[in-house]
């Protein structure tokens, strides 16, 4: 199974190249951040075969989470106000898919907002029933924490991953402009689960954050048939 993510910049500007890549990949599930959708906004750029999740922005044009989900996967939106009691100025999008028991969590954090509560809310997210549902789990975006610094708060991050078993899996530059490199997208998952999950730099990028590629790997015992949209083929098989 393949998930892209990108933060894209603007979903209407740069939504024919993104029909373009995603028309010459099977991606089961694409995750953009930054699409600079609006409060109350609908009119969101459709793709064929997929149904549609998205949030708005809380940053005026910036942010806005748009995640595209391939028909035959039967997904639930989690309401994130369910889980974060605290205030959320950070955006979090969360949808289970219930017939390959994933959780996908797109997150994106604008670089103003307060860090402090953004840990918060990761912790309250980590230790949620929602988030431990037998499910395996993975959370990416823009969280605009360049790990290639060595910074108290960089640090802190870390280590609220660590002791709750995640790991960082891109290791590689994602956000390069001029002469300015760093890592500030992130795709997060629990270390335990490392060979399920791989990823590659996209040899295509549509900003100046890098396109990240992710393949999931199904075991036979994660996919539910009754929770499935349509029978479990031969061909859907080689879909995942």
């Amino acid at each position: 199974m393949k998930i892209l993510y990108t933060n894209i910049r603007s979903i209407r500007r740069n939504f024919e190249e993104l029909e373009v890549i995603a028309a010459n990949s099977q991606y089961q599930i694409i995750v953009l951040t930054e699409c600079w959708i609006r409060n109350q906004e609908e009119n969101i750029p459709r793709l064929d075969n997929y149904s549609i999740v998205f949030v708005s922005s809380n940053y005026g044009k910036s942010g806005g989470i748009v995640i595209y989900v391939k028909s035959f996967l039967n997904y639930e939106q989690i309401n994130i106000k369910k889980i974060l009691d605290h205030d959320i100025s950070d955006e979090f999008l969360y949808i289970n898919i219930k017939n390959i028991k994933l959780n996908v969590i797109a997150i994106y954090r604008h670089p103003s907002t307060d860090i402090k509560l953004f840990f918060k809310n990761l912790e309250k997210l980590f230790i949620s029933k929602y988030l431990n549902n037998g499910n395996k789990t993975i959370l990416l975006g823009d969280i605009n924490i360049n790990i290639m610094n060595t910074t108290k708060e960089t640090e802190e991050y870390k280590n609220i991953l660590k002791y709750f078993d995640y790991i960082i899996l891109n290791k590689e530059y994602t956000f390069i402009r001029k002469n300015y490199r760093s890592i500030l997208d992130h795709i997060m998952i629990k270390s335990r689960n490392l060979d399920y999950f791989h990823y590659q730099i996209s040899e295509h990028n549509i900003t100046d954050h890098e396109i990240i590629e992710i393949s999931y790997k199904i075991d036979a015992t994660d996919f539910d048939v009754k929770n499935s949209r349509r029978l479990y083929t031969k061909k859907h098989k080689q879909i995942y």
